[in-house]
């Protein structure tokens, strides 16, 4: 079958507006007094400790039951969400001050929600808040988001429920604070004091040898049950001190292939289909011309950036001539019109034009695979015998290619790029993997050539954690970090520490485009698309109010009710 008959199979009929909610009702599909709701999620995490990677499955999982300091609502705007009042400049809860040097830093203060505890009845204290700050920097622990808080340096405790931040630059993200999970030193102190090894940490953590306890947990639900990647169940956390859950009991089933998920929705075996991570958008499409009666759908743009990241420790794809020959070889509009209807924007940088960040002037690569083979041929390669490209040292262009098993449209893509690059002389034999594996092992290792998935993003979020050399996963580091494709360019290095220490969000906006400019020059990844979420809801399951890329739906989950 030709690679285009592949992707064909799966247009469907266009909506008219992307950002549209379509309901429809069925009396005979109404229901109320449901008391528990099961979630289907395409993907396991690795681990539910907040401080070990970076995953979506995690993050959607741990809302239900933790919450970072703060971050953004549902417009995308900062907002507490352990803290009592946002602090910002103008209320006099940050200021800017003075530092040695002639330097400026800022001073920001925190005070958490009246009655927070973890659900074993043991309040959240600012101590919690200091034991989580040293945790996440200890370099012997290896956090993902050390990066994101090295620039916090001190933590002045004023009383059981305030605090102050000591920061030392000016920070646009001073009271966002997205990556700051909160951990409860009452449980994971003692384990921490009494290892020999700081860096079996993780290993020895309660979030993985007594996920239950519910000393581990602060959200609107707590977690009962957890049979590592299959299924994880929650009922309401009764010490949680704002608007109670709704639902009493959820339980989310973590099924790795999208087909046998549609399958196990169709059947009534899960009630709905989480929309981060659950149908891709042709599955939503289908679902909805054949059954739109039945459910209630929503379509949301969003931010998150599907892409192809290229392993620059590979001497053949640090050649830049190599990368752009890839990219040239893709034809990017087919891909998303034939598999997603055109519903889905084709990605020039890792900015979605949705974002404020967004530059419109960035470079093209338009399909070109004429442009594509000059490209190779003069970084010496020619058509082998078998028509896969070679130089005079006998290096064959030929490359593994992974993405995660078991998800339907990223399969079709990986055939499309396939295609695509025998076509012009390089070889892509795919290697897959579960998620957990992909994303927790493989590419922050290394051990990949090139890996298509995707980025969820937050609006404006700086691009320290998947740009910065520091990121860049080692052994030094534990192997944290996001930065998987290895790209180290200090003037990128420069312009994201400005883009961080720049309050103006006008004056912002020319770093932002500088960094693209460096992304689209140097090309660490193959943009491919920005992607839409799709909700796939049952009739009688309400307050579920797609985000998009402002926060998963868990973050507002007591807001869920069955009518």
């Amino acid at each position: 079958m030709r690679s285009a008959d592949l992707l064909g199979w799966a247009r469907q009929a266009g909506l008219t507006c992307l950002i549209a909610v379509f309901a429809w009702s069925s009396a005979a599909l109404a229901a109320s007094g449901h008391d528990e709701l099961i979630i289907g999620l395409r993907q396991a995490p690795p681990s539910l400790n907040p401080l070990q990677g970076s995953t979506g499955s995690r993050s959607y999982l741990n809302a239900m039951s933790l919450r970072t300091l703060a971050g953004p609502d549902k417009a995308g705007r900062p907002a507490c969400y352990l803290c009592e009042t946002l602090p910002t400049l103008e209320n006099g809860g940050a200021r800017i001050v003075d530092l040695d040097g002639g330097r400026k830093g800022m001073e920001v203060s925190f005070t958490l929600k009246r009655g927070l505890s973890w659900a074993d009845g043991v309040p959240v204290t600012s101590s919690d808040i200091v034991f989580s700050w040293h945790l996440a920097r200890d370099p012997m622990i290896g956090a993902a988001n050390a990066e994101t808080l090295r620039h916090i340096v001190d933590i002045t405790i004023v009383d059981p429920r305030t605090f102050v931040l000591h920061i030392d630059q000016i920070d646009y993200g001073y009271n966002r604070q997205v990556t700051f999970w909160v951990l409860p030193e009452h449980i994971e102190g003692p384990i921490l004091a009494g290892l020999a090894d700081r860096g079996d940490y993780f290993n020895r953590s309660a979030y993985a040898t007594d996920p239950t306890n519910p000393g581990l947990w602060l959200g609107p639900y707590r977690l009962i049950g957890y049979d590592p990647g299959q299924s994880a169940r929650y009922d309401r956390n009764p010490y949680w001190p704002g608007p109670a859950a709704h639902i009493p009991r959820i339980t989310v089933r973590m099924i790795e292939n999208t087909a046998a998920l549609e399958a196990d929705f169709m059947t009534g075996t899960i009630d709905y289909v989480a929309g981060e991570l659950g149908l891709t958008v042709d599955q939503g499409l289908e679902l909805k011309a054949r059954r739109a009666y039945s459910f209630d759908f929503a379509i949301q743009a969003g931010l998150v950036y599907t892409h192809v990241d290229v392993n620059l420790d590979n001497p053949l794809l640090a050649d830049l001539r190599i990368r752009h020959a890839l990219l040239l070889a893709i034809d990017r509009p087919t891909i998303t019109h034939r598999l997603f209807d055109g519903l889905l924007p084709v990605a020039d940088g890792f900015v979605a034009p949705t974002d404020q960040g967004f530059d419109p002037d960035l470079p093209k690569y338009p399909y070109d695979p004429i442009a594509a083979g000059k490209l190779l041929a003069e970084a010496g390669f020619k058509p082998g015998a078998d028509g896969i490209r070679v130089d005079a040292k006998g290096r064959r262009l030929a490359f593994t290619l992974a993405t995660t098993t078991g998800n339907r449209a990223r399969e079709l893509i990986e055939q499309e790029l396939q295609a695509k690059w025998r076509a012009v002389g390089i070889l892509a034999t795919p290697a897959n993997d579960t998620a957990s594996i992909l994303l927790g092992d493989r590419l922050p290792h290394g051990t990949y050539d090139l890996a298509l998935y995707s980025w969820t993003n937050v609006p404006e979020n700086p691009p320290n954690y998947t740009l910065l050399s520091a990121s860049i996963p080692t052994a030094a580091n534990d192997f944290v970090g996001g930065n998987f494709p290895r790209y180290a360019d200090p003037e990128t290095d420069r312009l994201i520490g400005a883009l961080m220490m720049e309050l103006d969000p006008d004056r912002r906006k020319p770093i932002w485009a500088r960094i693209q400019e460096a992304y689209a020059r140097d090309l660490p990844a193959l943009p491919l698309y920005f992607e839409s979420t799709v909700f796939v809801m049952p009739i009688w399951l309400k307050g579920i109010d797609p985000s998009g890329h402002f926060g998963d739906t868990t973050q507002w989950v007591e807001e869920w009710r069955a009518d």
